[in-house]
């Protein structure tokens, strides 16, 4: 199985593979971003993985030709202990530290290093990673009795054919790939226009207001308004004229 991990080996690598065409028959038509994964089990007990590292990244191919796409060009999602619960076909869920935001119009990888140290049967509590049927190529597998250092090897030891991991990819939010931004803006308000009233927060002097706008991709924008208050100024001035007098465009008569 492609990431059950180190069945008969303490230490294990693979990466699974998901074209765009796939991606797009179940909806994934265009950039997202993903929060978060999910892993299928057959577990006897609990039981915690304790060193276990998520790549993803993206790869101009549809099938894997025996060689890995390389750890550089993907992102760390998440670093850290996996927890397997028990029961029958149990989705256990592990939200990335690091969301990934998948472009729409790659292929996709998924890799996973178990660098644990730990055997399927390791304390007499057994696990299964699930799987089901996929096309030929679409997972690769590197298995060793030490720890695997993932920038150091290309070759896997075999290709998985015709299985995948069942695999949830929990929270996409489609749209477009985006980030989180804050944004400043100043605003001079006269006085006479006190209370001054900015999407949906009233000023009833000068300062500061922050509010979080979220758009459709589901980013935010944190928006800071400082506003200061600008005095009017009133001039008298006296002059004296026989006949029209014309001042700021109007005509005055005597």
């Amino acid at each position: 199985l492609p990431i059950d991990f180190a069945e008969s080996y303490r230490y294990s690598y693979s990466q699974q593979l998901y074209s765009r065409s796939e991606l797009s028959a179940i909806g994934v038509t265009a950039a997202c971003k993903i929060n978060s994964i999910s892993f299928q089990t057959y577990q006897l007990t609990n039981q915690t993985l304790n060193n276990v590292s998520i790549y993803v990244g993206h790869a101009a191919v549809d099938t894997f030709v025996f060689t890995f796409v390389p750890v550089e060009e993907m992102t760390l999602v998440y670093s850290g202990p996996m927890q397997l619960h028990s029961g029958n076909m149990v989705w256990n869920e592990i939200t990335f530290q690091t969301p990934f935001y998948y472009d729409g119009t790659h292929s996709l990888v998924v890799a996973v290093l178990n660098n644990s140290g730990t055997t399927v049967a390791s304390g007499g509590s057994q696990y299964c990673f699930l799987c089901h049927n996929a096309s030929h190529r679409k997972a690769l597998l590197k298995e060793s009795n030490s720890t695997i250092n993932p920038s150091t090897i290309s070759q896997p030891d075999y290709y998985i054919p015709g299985t995948r991991n069942n695999m949830k990819f929990n929270i996409c939010i489609a749209g477009y790939a985006c980030e989180d931004v804050a944004i400043t803006l100043d605003s001079a308000v006269c006085d006479n226009d006190f209370p001054f009233t900015w999407h949906g927060v009233t000023f009833e002097d000068e300062g500061s207001e922050t509010i979080t706008v979220t758009y459709g991709g589901g980013c935010d924008s944190v928006i800071t308004m400082n506003v200061t208050k600008k005095f009017h100024a009133t001039n008298e001035f006296s002059d004296e004229t026989c006949g029209e007098y014309v001042w700021n465009n109007e005509t005055y008569y005597e």
